[in-house]
């Protein structure tokens, strides 16, 4: 699942993933995301702002449900710090395509590793 707020983003994003081949899902705002999010997803990227909340906050609920997660925001080395010690990949929002789809197949990959531990 996307979680993206800005419209570009989230178009952006749903168009890399689709043409990699992942069945994708948008979300536009922390509140669906929330109701979307359950064991069946492999993978929650989120944009870092999501109005009140943020998508480390997300993130907290996916990795309760075992989903790998990666927020993307502005470099800020607190946050990158706090997701990391959670677990969840932290990359800028200038990410390229590519470097993302590997991060995700790497974060996906962890995942199941760590679910069958």
């Amino acid at each position: 699942m996307i979680v993206a707020p800005t419209p570009g983003i989230g178009e952006t994003l749903l168009d890399w993933f689709h043409k990699a081949g992942y069945d994708v899902a948008l979300a536009q705002s922390f509140e669906s995301a929330k109701l979307q999010l359950d064991d069946r997803l492999d993978l929650l990227v989120s944009e870092l702002k999501l109005a009140e909340y943020n998508g480390l906050h997300l993130a907290l609920r996916a990795q309760a449900r075992h989903i790998a997660s990666i927020v993307m925001g502005v470099h800020d080395p607190v946050l990158e710090r706090d997701a990391e010690q959670i677990g969840v990949i932290y990359v800028r929002e200038e990410v390229g395509c590519d470097e993302l789809l590997a991060l995700a197949d790497i974060a996906i990959a962890q995942r199941a590793r760590s679910r069958t531990v």
